[in-house]
């Protein structure tokens, strides 16, 4: 069976981007952030932080990306507030979904 495994880090400050250079050297990995102007630099090999050097960045196989779409939405019957907390509303849905309840797995 194929691994399908993959990761998606959101916020590339100072700990999201190391991070997901880390994994991207085991694993798929999109590096999610909503500053615009962040991820244009990281696509240039900058690190404001100064951090990480170009070459690192630019090598890495991590895609940078503004497209929130790889993050959990609202379910059906789930506020929004309530997205991301592990905390839902519809009685079948009372079990704790880890990648909701622990947002940096």
């Amino acid at each position: 069976m194929k691994n399908t495994t993959s990761v998606t880090v959101v916020g590339l400050g100072y700990v999201g981007l190391p991070l997901a250079l880390a994994s991207a050297e085991e694993l798929p990995t999109m590096g999610l952030d909503i500053d615009r102007s962040r991820i244009e630099e990281l696509l240039a090999g900058v690190d404001r932080n100064r951090e990480v050097p170009e070459s690192i960045i630019k090598s890495s196989a991590v895609s940078f990306t503004i497209d929130d779409s790889c993050v959990s939405k609202p379910r059906p019957g789930e506020k929004a507030q309530e997205a991301g907390t592990g905390e839902h509303t519809a009685e079948e849905d009372s079990f704790p979904d880890a990648s909701r309840a622990y947002p940096a797995i």
